[in-house]
């Protein structure tokens, strides 16, 4: 079990994936949007997908990864990409 944010970036070593987990816990795995290079979606996905993503890519030591699908992934050997050092609690209910 590995502790994710929600809306965070995380680089799968494994996959060179770009994730963002859609919830905050402690995991074994977690539902994410799977961002992956051009490459790699050319023989997944058609033309009018690719046209759709091709604008807005995340830029990640120089390669591009582009939004590729949602998908429940196995939380393993995951880099932390995002800064949270400005991370604050904003919940209501105090009551853990």
């Amino acid at each position: 079990m590995e502790l994710v944010i929600k809306g965070a970036y995380y680089h799968d070593r494994e996959s060179d994936t770009i994730l963002i987990p859609h919830f905050t816990g402690k995991f074994g795995i977690v539902d994410c949007t799977r961002f992956k290079k051009m490459e790699e979606l050319k023989e997944k996905y058609d033309e009018s997908y690719i046209n759709q993503v091709k604008d807005n890519p995340i830029v990640f030591r120089g390669e591009k990864y582009y939004d590729a699908e949602y998908t429940p992934l196995y939380i393993d050997d995951w880099e932390l990409l995002s800064d949270l050092s400005g991370l604050e609690h904003l919940e209501e209910d105090f009551d853990f």
